[in-house]
């Protein structure tokens, strides 16, 4: 990216939606900058400009079942859900939202598999140099 000020969305689970220009920071003043999101690599519904900010990208690679059902056991905290509508939101909206990922992978400048890999034959896709 070039700006001098760069803005991106923030994202609160409480509120439920985007908050665009949540999260500012003068480039000049940092030398690293690590953003996480699910959402920054994808390219539509306002968010495909996101990536142009960075100078690398690098998205780490999770199998989608593993990850649901990380969720559903880390959701049973969650006050005022049943069991059953903890695991039908993370079987209907969550893994949604992890196929959307998915497919904006290939975006990235690298891909590295999660240790939600660590059982599995997935080998690393490409070497990152950074490691």
């Amino acid at each position: 990216g070039h700006d001098d000020i760069v803005k991106i969305p923030g994202f609160d689970h409480a509120v439920g939606d985007p908050e665009p220009d949540a999260h500012t920071f003068k480039r000049e003043a940092h030398d690293v900058v690590i953003c996480e999101g699910l959402y920054l690599f994808h390219d539509e519904d306002g968010w495909n400009t996101i990536l142009d900010q960075f100078d690398y990208s690098i998205f780490v690679k999770a199998d989608v079942d593993t990850c649901v059902d990380r969720l559903k056991e880390r959701n049973k905290c969650i006050p005022g859900y049943t069991a059953e509508e903890i695991e039908l939101r993370c079987d209907i909206v969550d893994r949604a939202n992890a196929m959307t990922v998915q497919r904006s992978a290939n975006r990235a400048a690298v891909t590295v598999n999660s240790a939600a890999f660590a059982n599995s034959d997935v080998e690393k896709e490409e070497e990152c140099p950074l490691f």
